[in-house]
């Protein structure tokens, strides 16, 4: 008998070389159009899923709404509640040119419509598989080039999305099997954070916060702290945590309390392994953000967490002044706190072993001219090192969506892996730092910090 008719192919608003029939026959494939028409890269996409209110976008999305050079009209689409009058939605809204909301009442399709209409080049997809995500507005390719970037720290396994916006440190050349995706590696860290943008004065607060406002011992008390959530506190870390706090007897550790009931079961825990449960201190949820920031900067030494670590957080403490004990991992999830560490020049804070995290920790507390010397190099470094300069992360992010565009349009197939090129500290980050660096070495005692 003869063989079944083939399946028909997958509809889609764009297929290299051909288009799908989709969408409306008078539509024009962006790939017969050249680069001069659409003056040079064209448009670019910021999808961003929810809402804005989420802590994880507030010192990241002002970043990608501000490209320095004017080579494109930037879209951002939200699908958050049409009631969000937040002031992250509202900083986003007002730094793009073009800001539209996808009711939720619409279907993917109808989604997927509009954004052709808009005439999209490039779609990058803010949340991945996260919650509230609407991926099948991806899967149906509005635009010729899609990106997933910053919320899910992992491959897409999606045939719809052509590149992940990775750096070296968290996709090492040996991960690179496990990504269904071409790579846009950026040359530093792939996090682009705006904290001096929106939290200068947490460098050199007017009225710096105390430490009996937040319950915690006044010093000479050492000040441990994590806060992540505390689902990510594993059993093996619990106990190195508490050997950490028997080695050092004048200590406590900070914990942000989310979720709730959690506190209680960890207290228990800390009793069984001859704590005194009092010794861990839970901070309640703190808004604005930049209360949050100010309120860290009373902690000492952070102890990340290992299979899952500090990702917003990592970038928070370390704005904040508070250096970081990271382990090494094995999975981007558990690279990116040693990828940060590297991009704000302090590689010194990885370690490899459970075992060297925590003598680290107890060499650091016990050490008070060790511990000085690294936050004297962190409190110079967080204005001057990449990872807290984001018109330096925006013009190589631009130059990776150069290098995307002109491969889509040779016809290139499969597409290339990217290397963004890195431009050297922009002029922002230039005036940051002559503001800020002669108050913090005039702060800083001269035995612990000798400036290059």
């Amino acid at each position: 008998p003869p063989p079944p008719p083939a399946p028909p192919p997958r509809a889609r608003a764009f297929s290299h070389p051909t288009r799908s029939p989709r969408f409306p026959s008078e539509w024009v494939p962006l790939q017969k159009r050249t680069s001069a028409s659409w003056g040079g890269l064209g448009w670019a996409f910021y999808l961003g899923w929810g809402g804005a209110g989420g802590i994880g976008s507030a010192a990241q999305l002002p970043s990608l709404s501000r490209p320095p050079r004017l080579r494109r009209q930037v879209f951002c689409y939200s699908t958050a509640h049409a009631e969000d009058r937040s002031d992250l939605r509202r900083r986003v809204s007002g730094g793009v040119e073009h800001f539209r909301s996808l009711p939720r009442a619409h279907k993917d399709r109808r989604c997927a419509e509009l954004i052709v209409q808009d005439g999209i080049q490039i779609f990058v997809n803010l949340n991945g598989h996260t919650a509230g995500d609407r991926n099948g507005i991806c899967a149906l390719r509005p635009a010729p080039v899609q990106m997933v970037y910053l919320a899910y720290p992992g491959t897409m396994g999606a045939d719809y999305i052509d590149y992940n916006v990775a750096d070296w440190a968290v996709v090492p050349e040996e991960h690179r099997e496990h990504y269904t995706e071409r790579l846009l590696r950026m040359p530093h860290s792939y996090q682009a954070n705006s904290f001096a943008d929106l939290y200068e004065d947490v460098l050199s607060p007017s009225q710096p916060p105390s430490r009996a406002d937040h319950l915690l011992p006044e010093r000479p008390a050492f000040v441990f702290c994590n806060f992540c959530r505390l689902g990510r506190i594993t059993k093996d870390l619990f106990a190195v945590w508490m050997r950490v706090l028997t080695r050092v007897p004048d200590s406590v550790l900070w914990l942000y309390q989310h979720p709730y009931v959690a506190a209680g079961r960890l207290r228990r825990a800390a009793k069984a392994q001859g704590v005194d449960p009092a010794r861990l201190i839970f901070a309640p949820p703190c808004s604005p953000k930049v209360e949050h920031l100010r309120r860290v900067t009373l902690a000492d030494l952070v102890l990340d967490t290992t299979v899952y670590n500090g990702h917003t957080t990592g970038s928070d403490m370390l704005w904040a002044g508070v250096p970081i004990v990271t382990l090494r991992g094995d999975s981007w999830p558990s690279l990116v706190g040693a990828g940060l560490a590297i991009s704000v020049g302090m590689p010194e804070m990885v370690v490899e072993t459970l075992a060297e995290y925590e003598e680290r920790a107890v060499i650091l507390a016990t050490h008070p001219t060790q511990l000085a010397e690294l936050r004297a190099k962190l409190a110079v470094n967080r204005v001057e090192a990449p990872l807290f300069d984001p018109g330096r992360w925006m013009r190589s992010f631009e130059d990776g969506l150069d290098q995307a565009w002109q491969h889509w349009l040779s016809g290139r197939h499969p597409l290339p892996d990217i290397a963004a090129r890195d431009f050297g500290p922009s002029a922002p980050q230039k005036e940051l730092a002559a503001r800020q660096l002669p108050r913090i070495m005039s702060t800083l005692p001269s035995s612990s910090f000798q400036q290059p």
